[in-house]
């Protein structure tokens, strides 16, 4: 057997003996914790950053919506003078007629309501020489109808000789010489803001004393409208604000491309109320709303109830908030922000807490010194 010399057995027992002292060494250092090592340091761990926001918050905001005419007037006719009782003798309208400027709406003691332009009610005779709202609503629709060429100011004999034509030609034979004596009753005439306008509801019903009626000829004018109102208060509702509404199982979905299904909020404006308790000079009451369209095909959903959305904004322009996470709590309950100075370095200030909104907190009295590029440290950085 040959052996190696031992002078070159020496130089490979000492080759391993490094090799392995190195890798223990090298086991022994990049297993020691990174805080632990020599010369080595945790780095610095970048805190969450936020910014105040300045003016409305978006929300997305439950409306209530409703498809209406612009505008509703309500009639209620009255007898005229010597009737005995208030009696509905004709009933002629239902819902979805259309009434024009001289249309028989009723007939109360076999005496007919006709339909003439204006907006204050006639319960006098009218007799030579007699001036007023209703005698110059008289003349301008006899002007309108062609019975008369220009209209007076006061009640003329040219005026009652129109009337006589006027009546006439429906039916009604009246002389002349019996108008200038006895005058005109202005209860013959409904005065109504507009035409054409549309039955939208109507309880003068022929047979039926006009006493027990509640609320007469509700008559619909102007344009078809989607009308919305925010369901929340200090909800804004910006020119161009998308709005998806369900009217009757039919959606009608918002979109902000320039199509002809857009329904978006042109402005703030007042939208007619339905309800016909409160009226003035036979107007319905106005109610505040935004109306988002008056396409043509809405009349379609008339009178539907729709359920609607729309993201908008909240709070007014100058109202200050913060994220909800970047207000901290002290021990003796005081809410802070921590303003970011340098890197998780920070300072403590003081806020007085509104109202909270979508995830943001509105400040009351906020400090001046917030911007919307002040850095707010966020949770526990």
């Amino acid at each position: 057997m040959t052996r190696t010399p031992t002078s070159r057995r020496w130089p490979l027992f000492l080759i391993s003996i490094v090799v392995v002292g190195a890798g223990l060494f090298a086991v022994g250092r990049w297993s020691v914790p990174v805080g632990d090592r020599p010369g080595f340091a945790a780095p610095d761990v970048a805190p969450v950053i936020a910014n105040p926001q300045i003016g409305p918050v978006e929300v997305v905001t439950a409306l209530s919506a409703k498809i209406q005419y612009q505008d509703t007037v309500t009639v209620l006719p009255s007898a005229v003078d010597g009737a005995y009782r208030q009696v509905i003798t004709s009933a002629p309208l239902q819902r979805g007629d259309a009434v024009a400027l001289g249309d028989q709406v009723v007939s109360v003691a076999a005496a007919p309501v006709f339909a003439l332009k204006g907006t204050v009610p006639s319960f006098r005779v009218m007799v030579l020489g007699d001036s007023g709202p209703d005698v110059t609503q008289l003349a301008d629709s006899l002007t309108e109808l062609g019975y008369l060429a220009r209209p007076p100011k006061t009640m003329t004999s040219a005026v009652v000789a129109a009337t006589a034509r006027f009546l006439a030609d429906r039916s009604v034979a009246v002389p002349v010489d019996t108008l200038m004596s006895t005058g005109i009753d202005g209860r013959m005439f409904a005065f109504i803001p507009d035409f054409p306008a549309i039955v939208i509801d109507t309880d003068l019903l022929a047979g039926t004393d006009l006493d027990t009626t509640k609320n007469g000829l509700i008559l619909g004018q102007g344009a078809i409208e989607l009308v919305v109102a925010p369901s929340q208060n200090n909800i804004n509702l910006l020119p161009g604000t998308s709005v998806s509404a369900t009217c009757d199982a039919v959606t009608i979905t918002g979109k902000t491309t320039s199509t002809t299904r857009v329904w978006q909020a042109a402005a703030a404006s007042t939208a007619t109320s339905l309800d016909a308790s409160a009226q003035t000079d036979g107007r319905a009451t106005l109610a505040t709303g935004y109306v988002v369209s008056t396409a043509a095909d809405l009349s379609t959903l008339l009178k539907a109830t729709c359920t609607a959305t729309a993201t908008a904004g909240q709070g007014g322009a100058t109202m200050i908030t913060v994220p909800a996470a970047a207000i901290f709590t002290s021990t003796d309950g005081t809410s802070n922000l921590h303003i970011q100075t340098r890197g998780t370095e920070f300072r403590t200030v003081p806020i007085q807490l509104g109202s909270s909104i979508s995830g943001w907190v509105q400040l009351v009295n906020p400090p001046r010194e917030l911007t919307a590029t002040t850095p707010l440290i966020v949770g526990d950085s």
